[in-house]
């Protein structure tokens, strides 16, 4: 079989002769994203090209992180910048990699570098590319060949076309001399461009026709943060889709917390294509139930647009991506979350089995003592040494799991938090279940261990036994942490700093923020906050969660009451599927047991939940912000319930903290079948039982009279349904 070099593939042959040769693979400096050849890379102007250019550079050169991507070994790179200069791109550097972080910043040699030209010789494009030629010849000959060049911009580069010429013939030949340009010198050339009033490449076809790659950075419409790099042409290779995100710093970041189809959809099908992601197929119902603000013919047409671009099909009476989609965000095979597939045959997150020769070689060039830190996976556990810990932390070894789960008869029956574990591990977010002890004492999560107590009942509240009342009727609520855990928005990652936010900048926030507190003039039904602002003035700042931010702004939003201002925030990337894995686990434990089975189950089910925020007892879990979240979540689910009972002419006597409600009970009704609108009796999620009252020191099961309510004393709440 004969070889062949892949960049000098012979112009002339037969299919006999193709089909025998050995090829081999095309070069490429970055497997599924830079080949040897030319690359055109495109977007609308100010998208921020450039900067995602800048910081392939500063990959290749100084092994600085990019994406998935491990350095081999440094190439050295040149920018032909005919739009910029040395202030701008001092600036870029500086926003990609802060000073102090380069060899070159404390004096040490690099072993590469990237060389800028703001102008560059010769007259008209054969002079420009003469000139770029002599410069790759000379570098080679000096055994420092140049392995990237970005040309910025390729217009500016290729000059007016000559006089009598077609554009496409022009284009396309001034292509091939510089595909040509690079397979020669085995680099990659990218050539920025930019989009015509179309959204297309700019120019004729020729310009995307003759080029190795050609790329698009595409902005999503309805979030500026986000961004999809996607090929419309790879030559040698599988076509890629990377959807990346803006962070604080103005930096492009590859990112696996949304995929590349959500990344490029907007509006309804967005939230079609997160709701699949999310959940997995769904039929029409679920799809309507999960979006009840959107008009059922609209989700129609959004899926029926979404299965003509082949991005889903219904199959089996449920709507599903397409295979095509799916592959591209397969589950890795390590942690069994879905991922993006950055080169061929790729089975697993390069963070869960990072390779040591490759982190070994990248330190060997960057200079560094010592080896690099291979990236690893969410810590799970904090590495203290036994006899470093004090005496009353002596039984709270970090990472393991309580003793009551493994030797509690009840807990080995019903493991919730092994359960609860399992689901947190399948978030393709990868989450960070437990804080580092060293931080806890610290913002933002002393300001949740302090600011909020996690319970909302109105202490001082107390609604007025209407006149001819002859019977009170007390309400326990089936599973209310349980049912909050279905979709409560949770930031799985660390809090950081966020500041004050406006509605649009909330929108995607999850964690604690700060609000002034509103004035609440009704008098038949609490302040939705309940305890939490009891002693804090209108207009004084009080913190929340997020659960009941976005119950606030969505009452805002329907005109109900004023937009609440938010002075300070730790969030991180909103979730609300975070916790659903376990949520639909303990569900089906509930539907399948009865009696002192599901006592037995429903405790460990409580007993998993409060382990987010453990005091004492051994934890896998410190994450009293999840905790704080799943009680406001349920908080707000039992106050809305009462809420839209009184505004349907009930009288409502009493709210606890998650689970308890009290109503009279209108004269003529059935005490015993009685139940306030919205409400129905069961043992199901989101159903209520009656529940017993303590009077006079004993127990009365409800309903129970006026005179009874009247004389109620403190009373224990039940923790069965906890």
């Amino acid at each position: 079989m004969q070889t062949i070099d892949p960049r000098q593939l012979p112009s002339s042959f037969t299919i006999t002769q193709a089909r025998a040769a050995d090829l081999g693979e095309h070069p490429r400096l970055l497997d599924g994203l830079l080949y040897a050849g030319a690359m055109v890379l495109f977007s609308e102007p100010g998208l921020g090209k450039s900067m995602l250019a800048q910081s392939v550079e500063e990959h290749l050169a100084f092994g600085r992180p990019f994406g998935p991507w491990v350095p081999e070994r440094a190439h050295r790179c040149l920018v032909l910048d005919f739009e910029g200069d040395m202030r701008l791109a001092s600036e870029r550097s500086l926003t990609n990699t802060p000073w102090g972080l380069l060899p070159s910043d404390h004096g040490r040699p690099v072993p590469a570098d990237i060389e800028y030209e703001t102008e560059w010789p010769g007259d008209g494009f054969f002079g420009r590319l003469g000139a770029l030629e002599q410069r790759l010849e000379f570098a080679a000959r000096q055994g420092q060949p140049y392995g990237y060049i970005r040309i910025d911009t390729l217009r500016m580069f290729l000059g007016a076309k000559q006089h009598g010429v077609n554009a496409y013939e022009w284009d396309a030949a001034c292509l091939q001399r510089i595909n040509r340009l690079a397979l020669q010198y085995n680099c990659v050339i990218v050539l920025v461009h930019h989009t015509n009033k179309a959204g297309e490449v700019s120019g004729s076809t020729g310009v995307a026709g003759s080029a190795v790659v050609v790329a698009q950075l595409k902005r999503n419409p309805d979030n500026d943060d986000e961004c999809l790099l996607l090929s419309h042409k790879v030559r040698v290779d599988a076509p890629f889709r990377y959807a990346v995100v803006m962070d604080d710093r103005g930096r492009w970041q590859f990112t696996e917390d949304i995929t590349p189809t959500q990344a490029q959809l907007d509006g309804l099908k967005r939230e079609i294509a997160d709701l699949l992601t999310r959940r997995g197929p769904r039929t029409m119902a679920d799809i309507r139930d999960a979006l009840p603000d959107r008009k059922p013919q609209a989700i129609k047409t959004a899926l029926r647009r979404l299965r003509d671009d082949y991005t889903v099909v219904y199959r089996h009476g449920m709507w599903r991506f397409t295979q095509d989609r799916i592959d591209e965000h397969p589950n890795c095979i390590v942690c069994g979350t879905s991922m993006e597939v950055y080169e061929p045959g790729q089975r697993l997150h390069p963070t869960c089995q990072p390779d040591a020769e490759q982190q070994a070689t990248a330190a060997k060039w960057l200079g560094l003592p010592g080896a690099v830190p291979a990236p690893a996976a969410p810590v799970l556990e904090e590495e203290v040494p036994r006899e470093h810990l004090e005496h009353e932390d002596q039984d709270d070894i970090d990472g393991q799991v309580p003793d009551e789960e493994t030797e509690h008869p009840e807990v080995q029956r019903w493991p919730a938090i092994r359960e609860l574990q399992a689901g947190i591990a399948k978030s393709r977010m990868k989450p960070l279940p437990r804080v580092l002890k060293a931080e806890r004492e610290s913002k933002p999560w002393s300001l949740v261990t302090e600011k909020l107590d996690g319970h909302f009942r109105s202490r001082s509240w107390e609604g007025e036994l209407p006149d001819g009342t002859e019977y009170v009727t007390l309400l326990d609520r089936n599973g209310s942490y349980m049912s909050a855990c279905s979709s409560v928005p949770v930031a799985p990652n660390k809090l950081t700093h966020t500041g004050p936010l406006d509605v649009l900048q909330r929108k995607n926030r999850a964690g604690i923020v700060q609000i002034l507190n509103f004035e609440w003039t009704r008098t038949d039904v609490p302040h939705p906050l309940g305890r939490s602002v009891e002693n804090v003035a209108p207009g004084e700042p009080v913190w929340i969660t997020t659960s009941h931010l976005e119950f606030l702004d969505q009452w805002a939003a329907k005109g109900i009451m004023p937009v609440v201002k938010v002075v300070d925030s730790f969030t991180g990337i909103r979730n609300t599927s975070l916790f659903e894995p376990y949520y639909k686990w303990s569900k089906m434990v509930r539907e399948s047991t009865s009696g002192d089975a599901r006592v037995e189950a429903k405790r460990a089910m409580s007993r998993a939940l409060r382990s987010l925020h453990p005091k004492r007892a051994r934890s896998p879990f410190y994450r009293p912000d999840w905790h704080k979240a799943i009680l406001a979540q349920a908080a707000i689910r039992h106050w809305i319930k009462a809420y839209q009972a009184v505004e349907q002419g009930a009288a409502l006597l009493s709210i606890g903290a998650v689970d308890e409600v009290a109503f009279a009970v209108p004269p003529g009704e059935d005490p015993t079948l009685w139940v306030p609108p919205g409400y129905r009796l069961g043992a199901g999620y989101g159903e209520v039982k009656h529940k017993e009252l303590l009077v006079e020191g004993e127990k009365v099961m409800s309903p129970v009279t006026a005179e009874q309510w009247l004389a109620r004393g403190r009373r224990r709440a039940s923790h069965g349904e906890r």
